[in-house]
């Protein structure tokens, strides 16, 4: 088998993302509250208003956790309203911010403010403020963009529902699952960003099929244009491949209806037997089942030794997967709303257990920290289409296989049953174009095959709505231009320099709908925030041979 089945039979771990049910959007009396006086301090903060004050009172009490805590904050403030471009916006009334995230390493602290456009979220609009340890000097990054936006919507929430609900219904018949769809979270405004500066107002509308569908590729949320009704992206329910206590869970016995691909349609959850427990193996744990466990405890301790990471979501939550999902299943698959990972059993043709393969476990522990460290409003991790989407494969890649560091850069490999000689995988971040993605070309309706992009000139092109058919516009196919550029990075300045660059980025500096460009730009200042320049020439370069 050459590489070019390889990447036809799983076409990128068919991965998927199920984005939570969006917070509603804040009204426009979002404002700033200033002169917070505490512990005999005076500090401004930004904070959200009470409709959003569960997930902003935890990220505003970590941010003033202490004296010293309140003393940043109102730094972090003033450095904000020294930007003048900002602070007009600010004053004007026309943006709001509210605390979403704190990230630190020993040589940065990077604050995370969430960006409301007249009272609309603005998914990945992000201001991040970083304080240098030695020097204590900032600076100040706006991610927000500028644009000028109608945010009175044209359509009604109701038309968005029935909309949504549509193409859910059709999304779902064309997965041969049954049942309808319904509604789980009402239409909510945001303000998706565009590149050169453009925006457009649309609904994101939560929906799920009514008699509990889980498959990986069931829609989780529509995106509509808000004005014109467009189908802007449908976004799937799991993030797929192609310390904290351990647990797995079988599904071999519980009732599944599963599609042609055997993927599920649905599943009796509460039939699931527990086979491992806090790490101990019970009995009826198979071969499987240990060896979910064993990828479990790898991440765990690659993430807590390397990153000092604790768990997925650096709160010490437990590892739970799931073994014998689906019938014959070619496919792992995270899911951030079970906050559970699940393996299928292989096709038994090319591909065996997908718990045989440990940088696939490592691919999908990583979907799982790019969900929390990431997340930013509405948006849990990465937007799932286009580049940020890419951005989201690419990370769980390069991770992936620096977890397992086992000296080949092929994703995969020990997935395929028959090797031949060949080289076999799902993709090879080392050499790209070295196999192909299939996919139909609407042009002419064929299955034709086309390498993977090694360089930004060689990307797969993306028009209209961001759906299955086209790979959500081919996140997993794109994804090989950043990571290998990561790739190149990795060779240039060495792995642990490399590796605790990325990692620094991810959780410090890229917001859910960062593209390739914003992403280069933002690994460069982070570099330049922790290494020498002799170093960061090196990454510069590295990324310039991908066309970044």
């Amino acid at each position: 088998m050459g590489s070019a089945a390889g990447a036809a039979a799983l076409m990128e771990f068919k991965e998927t993302k199920r984005m939570q049910s969006p917070l509603r959007s804040p009204s426009p009396g979002l404002t700033i509250l200033s002169l917070l006086t505490a512990l005999g301090s005076a500090a401004s903060v930004f904070a959200q208003e009470p409709a959003l004050a569960p997930p902003g009172a935890n990220a505003f009490a970590e941010a003033l956790a202490g004296q010293a805590g309140f003393d940043r904050l109102g730094s972090a403030l003033r450095d904000l309203r020294a930007q003048p471009a900002l602070a007009r916006q600010l004053q004007g009334g026309t943006l709001a911010l509210a605390i979403s995230q704190r990230a630190a390493l020993p040589e940065v602290e990077t604050t995370k403010f969430q960006a409301y456009y007249r009272g609309v979220e603005v998914l990945g609009g992000t201001v991040l403020h970083h304080r240098l340890s030695a020097t204590g000097a900032s600076t100040v990054e706006d991610l927000v963009g500028r644009f000028d936006l109608e945010v009175r919507p044209t359509l009604t929430p109701e038309a968005a529902a029935a909309l949504a609900r549509e193409t859910a219904v059709e999304a779902l018949a064309s997965l041969g699952a049954r049942g309808e769809a319904q509604i789980t979270a009402a239409p909510g405004l945001r303000v998706l960003p565009a590149p050169e500066g453009a925006a457009r107002l649309i609904y994101a509308v939560g929906v799920e099929a009514a008699e509990n569908e889980v498959g990986a590729e069931a829609p989780a949320e529509i995106l509509v244009d808000a004005h014109s009704g467009e189908i802007v992206a449908e976004l799937p329910r799991m993030i797929a491949i192609a310390a904290p206590r351990v647990q797995v869970r079988s599904a071999a016995t519980a009732p599944q209806t599963v599609d042609g691909s055997g993927s599920p349609t649905w599943v009796d959850m509460s039939r699931l037997v527990t086979v491992v427990k806090n790490g101990a193996t019970l009995p009826g744990a198979d071969a499987s089942a240990r060896r979910a466990s064993a990828n479990a405890q790898l991440a765990l301790a690659y993430y807590q030794r390397v990153h000092r990471r604790n768990s997925f979501d650096a709160q010490g939550s437990d590892a739970v997967s799931v073994v014998h999902w689906g019938r014959r299943m070619a496919n792992a698959a995270w899911d951030p709303s079970k906050k559970m990972m699940f393996y299928g059993d292989g096709d038994g043709i090319e591909t065996g257990d997908f718990t045989l393969s440990r940088d696939v476990a490592g691919h999908e522990f990583t979907h799982a920290v790019t969900s929390q460290a990431v997340k930013s409003g509405s948006a849990r991790g990465f937007v799932y289409m286009g580049e940020s989407g890419a951005l989201d494969e690419a990370t769980a890649d390069i991770f992936g296989k620096l977890m397992v560091n086992d000296g080949s850069w092929v994703m995969g490999r020990d997935l395929f049953l028959q090797k031949d000689g060949a080289t076999v995988g799902i993709r090879d971040i080392g050499r790209p174009g070295s196999m192909s993605a299939a996919y139909r070309d609407p042009a002419s309706g064929q299955i034709v095959e086309r390498a993977y992009p090694a360089h930004m000139r060689e990307r797969f092109p993306s028009s209209g709505s961001c759906n299955a058919s086209n790979d959500r516009c081919w996140v997993h196919v794109n994804s090989t231009v950043w990571s290998h550029g990561a790739y190149r990075v990795i060779q240039a300045v060495g792995r642990a320099t490399a590796e605790r660059l990325y990692y620094a980025t991810l959780t410090q500096m890229l917001t859910p709908t960062s593209d390739f460009r914003r992403a280069k730009d933002a690994t460069l200042r982070m570099c330049g925030m922790l290494y020498s320049s002799a170093t960061c020439g090196k990454v510069r370069a590295a990324l310039a041979q991908v066309g970044l």
